[in-house]
């Protein structure tokens, strides 16, 4: 079977983001030799471009907790209240709560890949912690993703 498994990135840092994608390339090749990552680096591109990725029909997503709302410009536009008040420690939590909350992304699975302590974050979320060694993330990922995705 020739399927791709899309991937929802969404990471700050674009090393990391590089990183993760070829740990993962190479770590999962054999059962997903068509892995395809779209990458968000901060928040508000998150938003802004949600009702496109509705539509992708993505298997899985990774998802960061400290995230930028923009990158710095002087055409950057003003963080919404929630972003303000909540801050860049909960964008990733505020990025999942919005796949989780809308119809045509609520049955993807998300991993919250962090080097937060989880006693800091929400009940109820995934967390995978962030190290040097992608094997973990990886195996989370096995887990996640139903058979019928592997090829």
């Amino acid at each position: 079977m020739n399927t791709e498994t899309r991937i929802l990135l969404i990471e700050d840092d674009r090393l990391q983001a590089q990183g993760i994608q070829s740990g993962l390339r190479d770590l999962l090749h054999s059962e997903y030799p068509k892995l395809v990552f779209t990458t968000f680096f901060t928040e508000s591109d998150f938003y802004a471009k949600f009702g496109e990725l509705a539509a992708e029909g993505f298997a899985l997503a990774i998802i960061d907790v400290m995230l930028p709302w923009a990158d710095p410009s002087p055409e950057m536009e003003v963080p919404p209240r929630e972003v303000v008040e909540g801050g860049f420690f909960r964008a990733g939590v505020r990025c999942r709560q919005k796949l989780q909350s809308d119809p045509r992304t609520s049955s993807i699975p998300a991993i919250i890949y962090t080097v937060m302590d989880e006693v800091r974050l929400p009940a109820g979320l995934d967390v995978v912690p962030k190290g040097g060694d992608f094997a973990v993330l990886a195996e989370r990922i096995r887990q996640l993703l139903p058979e019928t995705s592997r090829p």
